[in-house]
């Protein structure tokens, strides 16, 4: 089971990563008409305008590629769960999650849970990705 948070909220990330880069972009057309400004006194080329928001450019593509780079990682760890629970029969694992949800809804942590899941003879690795879930 996959925590839908993980990859909603990167969905959220890189739609306002999107959404500021195009309005930088825009920004020389006129919000309304989505006519370019004419400037009559002052033409700003292509290598000007990106010499004059080499800083803010930079910065964006930065922000955007560690968006994409923390998508990658959360999706690469949910498959290394995913590995990891698959090789539990469906009828264990879901007695094993049935118990996990009771006893924490008991008050007891995860910590504790997952030592309980460990002293009785799971892997800690198993553990932990049962337990990522909640």
């Amino acid at each position: 089971m996959q925590k839908k948070e993980e990859f909603g909220y990167g969905v959220i990330v890189i739609f306002i990563l999107v959404s500021i880069a195009l309005i930088l972009l825009m920004s020389p057309y006129e919000p309304i008409t989505s006519n370019a400004v004419a400037d009559v006194t002052a033409y700003v080329t292509a290598a000007e305008f990106v010499g004059q928001n080499i800083v803010l450019l930079v910065v964006v593509f930065l922000v955007l590629g560690l968006a994409i780079g923390g998508i990658i990682f959360l999706i690469k760890q949910h498959r290394m769960r995913q590995r990891i629970l698959a090789g539990i029969p469906y009828e264990k694992l879901e007695t094993i999650r049935e118990y996990a949800k009771s006893t924490m809804a008991k008050g007891f942590t995860k910590e504790q849970v997952k030592k309980a899941l460990i002293d009785t003879g799971w892997q800690e690795s198993q553990a932990d990705a049962l337990l990522h879930e909640f």
